[in-house]
């Protein structure tokens, strides 16, 4: 009782003693999660936080939209301005459509990383699973050897590979990728963005 008598005197500094060391507290624990933001998203991502684009090019989404389903097409669709006189389409959705975690994200992640895969060349067992749909051997005869985006546009184009089988193995692609670290499709899905970016000709310290 009598410390309590000491300390009636100085009642507004013990309250701002207690409140200082909870602020000192809070700081020391969101360190770690403010440090690996900036390694994460400020470093290995170059400042990208979304596989959302803020804009991307008209036929770059065409390209995106052959591994998605009918669904996700729609999701994007309804996401993305008409194209304008460049052949840009701007993002008219929410900031929080757009986070990381959100279906918007998680519908266009995949596609991304199978087009980028594509674009640097990939051998036909990475999207196995078009032959593994179930919709007959044309499938599978179309997409065998190296692919790239030209002969997976020119199968679709002649009925040999659906949209749906192209979705499935996308969906088979990031799970091959999921099971060798969750940030690693997310990383991958953020190299297409930056380098649609780069194609758009916006500098990364614009993005």
């Amino acid at each position: 009782m009598r410390i309590v008598r000491l300390f009636r005197k100085h009642l507004l500094a013990l309250v701002a003693v207690v409140a200082l060391l909870v602020i000192s507290c809070n700081a020391d624990l969101a360190l770690p999660t403010y440090m690996s933001e900036i390694v994460d998203v400020g470093i290995q991502q170059g400042g990208i936080e979304s596989p959302v684009p803020d804009t991307i090019r008209a036929e770059s989404l065409a390209d995106l939209e052959l591994f998605m389903t009918e669904d996700d097409v729609a999701l994007v669709e309804a996401a993305y301005a008409p194209a304008d006189d460049a052949g840009i389409r701007a993002y008219q959705g929410t900031d929080a459509e757009k986070d990381e975690g959100s279906e918007l994200a998680a519908v266009m992640a995949t596609p991304e990383v199978a087009v980028l895969a594509l674009e640097q060349g990939v051998d036909a067992s990475a999207l196995a699973g078009t032959s593994q749909s179930g919709d007959g051997p044309a499938a599978g005869a179309a997409m065998t050897g190296t692919l790239d985006l030209d002969a997976v546009r020119a199968a679709v184009d002649a009925g040999l590979v659906t949209r749906d089988q192209l979705a499935g193995a996308a969906e088979s692609l990031g799970e091959q990728m999921g099971q060798m670290g969750g940030s690693i499709l997310a990383q991958r899905a953020i190299s297409y963005v930056s380098a649609e970016y780069e194609a758009q000709g916006i500098p990364a310290a614009d993005v």
